[in-house]
């Protein structure tokens, strides 16, 4: 999770940068990671400001929202490594509001062609809408795991 929440930060970041001195750019180092949930979408528009700003205006919904997407990606990033992944309740709301638990398992076969162009095809439209790269993902790369479709 501190992964999309470092994004959301650096984001709010920039666009306090942005409103102060409209016009200029920032260079983040390779540190940082591209995008963020504050910048949300495509096109001359930002999606967040526009459809999600009810939800990413209050701190719980923000919250719940990045935890949300952090376990899709990485769920969706098991697939595409060749796991049979499934999110599912790992502890009553009541105990706590972070419940979630990926269960991945192996698989014996290989993702067939047209399962391994879907999967990479959602995974891609989902960084681009949220402008975002996972840190797992760039952990996966660096240690050679990242699925050829993603490299």
């Amino acid at each position: 999770h501190k992964d999309l929440h470092r994004q959301d930060a650096a984001a709010t970041q920039q666009q306090r940068r942005v409103r102060r001195a409209p016009g200029s750019s920032s260079s983040g180092s390779d540190d940082e990671i591209d995008g963020g949930i504050g910048s949300a979408g495509s096109g001359s528009s930002s999606v967040s400001g526009e459809l999600f700003e009810p939800l990413l205006s209050h701190g719980i919904l923000r919250q719940r929202m990045l935890d949300l997407l952090t376990d899709g990606f990485r769920a969706q990033l098991l697939q595409l490594a060749g796991y049979r992944a499934e999110v599912m309740e790992f502890v009553s709301t009541e105990h706590t509001p972070r419940n979630l638990l990926i269960r991945a398992v192996r698989q014996q076969r290989p993702l067939r062609d047209a399962e391994l162009a879907k999967l990479t095809g959602q995974y891609a439209a989902l960084k681009q809408y949220w402008q975002v790269t996972p840190h797992l993902e760039k952990l996966m790369r660096e240690d050679g795991t990242l699925p050829a479709g993603l490299q």
